[in-house]
């Protein structure tokens, strides 16, 4: 058995996450105008829940 070895950019660039993520929450917003927020993080792939948990306006619990 060989060691795999991750090749993902995100390992090769810290930023390529970071870029990634900024690309797919303006293409969520996006969307949301056009098809509702709903059908917007199901066709993004994105959780209802955690796009509510990062963009909610309440306290955060500690």
């Amino acid at each position: 058995m060989t060691a795999q070895t991750r090749t993902d950019a995100s390992v090769r660039d810290p930023l390529a996450g970071t870029v990634f993520e900024d690309a797919r929450a303006q293409t969520l917003e996006d969307l949301t105008g056009v098809v509702g927020r709903a059908r917007a993080c199901a066709a993004l792939g994105v959780s209802r829940a955690t796009y509510y948990r990062h963009h909610r306006t309440s306290w955060q619990p500690v």
